[in-house]
C-alpha cells in the first residue's frame, strides 16, 4: 500500500516593487559619485603626462630624450594607460549603474527587462568612451594641438555613429 499521507507544502513570496527598485536607485547615487572621480582622474592624469612631455621637449637633446625614453616612459606609459583605463572604466560603471533603474521599470517582463539592460549597457558604453576621448583631447590641445584634435575628431565620430544607428532605427521603426 502506498502511504497516502504525504505532508508536503508551497510556500510563495512575493518581493514588492519598491523592495527591487531601491538597490538601483542606490546604484544610481553611486554612479553619480563615480563620474566625477573618473572626470578628475583622466583630467589629472592627462595634465601630468601634458607636463611631462612639455618638460622632455624643452629640457633633453635628442640623444639624451631617446635614452630616458627608453627608460622612464615605458613605465609611465603603463601607468597614463592604467589610469585612462581605470577612468573609462569607472565611466562606464557609473552610467550602467545611472540607467540600472530604467531596466527595473520593466522587470515585470523577463525578456523586456534583458532587452531594455543591454540598450542600457550600449548606451553607457557609447557615453563612457566619448567622454573619455574627450576629456583626453582637451587636456593634449594645448600641448600637442594635433594630436588632441585627432582624439577630438575620434569622439566626434564615435557620436555621430551612434546617432545616425538610432536615426536609422526610428526610421525603421516609423516605416513598419
Amino acid at each position: 500500500m502506498a502511504d497516502l499521507n504525504t505532508d508536503s507544502f508551497t510556500q510563495t513570496t512575493t518581493t514588492s516593487w519598491l523592495s527591487r527598485i531601491s538597490p538601483s536607485l542606490m546604484g544610481v547615487l553611486i554612479g553619480i559619485i563615480l563620474l566625477p572621480c573618473a572626470i578628475v582622474l583622466l583630467s589629472c592624469n592627462e595634465g601630468r603626462s601634458v607636463i611631462a612631455a612639455a618638460g622632455l621637449k624643452r629640457g633633453l637633446g635628442a640623444k639624451d630624450l631617446h635614452l630616458f625614453a627608453r627608460m622612464v616612459l615605458n613605465r609611465r606609459q603603463l601607468v597614463t594607460w592604467a589610469c585612462r583605463i581605470g577612468g573609462f572604466l569607472l565611466l562606464l560603471i557609473g552610467f550602467s549603474l545611472i540607467m540600472g533603474p530604467l531596466s527595473m521599470l520593466v522587470a515585470f517582463l523577463p525578456l523586456l527587462e534583458g532587452l531594455v539592460g543591454f540598450g542600457t549597457f550600449l548606451v553607457a558604453l557609447g557615453l563612457a568612451i566619448a567622454i573619455t576621448l574627450v576629456t583626453i583631447a582637451l587636456a593634449w590641445i594645448a600641448s600637442r594641438s594635433l594630436l588632441g584634435g585627432g582624439i577630438l575628431l575620434a569622439a566626434a565620430a564615435e557620436a555621430w555613429a551612434i546617432r545616425s544607428i538610432g536615426v536609422k532605427k526610428k526610421a525603421a521603426a516609423a516605416g513598419a
